[in-house]
């Protein structure tokens, strides 16, 4: 299975990709759902060690870190501030947010097994705002939004860190436009909210089932009815053998990977 890739001089080459790097290609994931309903603790799900750990960014503004802890296994980087607060240099922080970003990718805080970055819509909204976002901006200027925003995920999604997570809140988009037909995608701005879908291989929607002791967390797996920001860049016979919906541990969708090495 050759792919096209742009080696080192800049010149592109085909490259025969192994069981191993499909799977590695596998393991992009964005998780989107409603607030507390597991998206965050599940990141804990994925595989760390203390030699190469589970490096997790909290976004600006975002409040995932109350939920987890570190361990030796586990690195948490987030910011202590409120997005409301009148004196909040924006620049500052999105220029902070890609320092620690690539300094975790090149290792300068150890081994890195798994990155995610807790908070999506958060980036997108440090972005703007970093970019000048106000009460009077011409919404001719989300393209430069989506354009900063896909740059900065290109290289994490590239890299060479086994596992890669993305989450993010669940919005509501009309079915087409002028529709009343309402749909879940992830809460992100205009045409992003469908376009983050193609960047990630793997889209999850996240729910959380019964209350107290019965109370339990899901993934699901496919698009149904209102729920469409779901999906696997998969073949279809590869695709079939994943259930509707799984528990929130990705050791369960590991195992379904590994099983499905007969398929490719």
């Amino acid at each position: 299975m050759p792919i096209v890739k742009v080696n080192d001089k800049g010149e592109f080459e085909l490259v025969e990709v192994d069981l191993d790097g499909w799977k590695r290609t596998f393991r992009r994931l964005l998780l989107n759902g409603p607030p507390l309903s597991g998206k965050t603790t599940s990141l804990l799900t994925f595989p760390g060690t203390p030699e190469a750990k589970r490096h997790i960014v909290v976004a600006p503004g975002e409040l995932g870190h109350s939920s987890i802890r570190e361990d030796d296994s586990t690195k948490l980087y987030y910011w202590e501030f409120n997005p409301g607060e009148s004196n909040v240099q924006y620049g500052k922080v999105w220029i902070q947010l890609q320092t620690i970003v690539n300094d975790v990718l090149s290792g300068k805080h150890g081994g890195v097994n798994m990155f995610a970055i807790d908070g999506l819509h958060k980036v997108y909204y440090v972005i703007m705002k970093a970019k000048g976002y106000g009460p009077t901006t011409d919404p001719r200027e989300y393209t430069k939004y989506h354009e900063a925003f896909s740059n900065f995920m290109s290289p994490i999604l590239a890299s060479n860190v086994p596992y890669v997570v993305g989450t993010c809140y669940y919005g509501v988009e009309a079915a087409e436009t002028g529709s009343k037909t309402m749909q879940i995608f992830p809460d992100l701005p205009g045409k992003m909210a469908k376009q983050v879908m193609g960047m990630f291989p793997v889209v999850f929607h996240t729910e959380r089932h019964g209350e107290g002791d019965k109370e339990r967390f899901s993934w699901k797996l496919r698009a149904t009815g209102k729920v469409q920001g779901v999906g696997m860049h998969l073949p279809r016979d590869v695709g079939v053998l994943f259930p509707d919906e799984l528990p929130q541990d990705w050791a369960e969708v590991e195992k379904i990977i590994n099983n499905a090495t007969g398929h490719l």
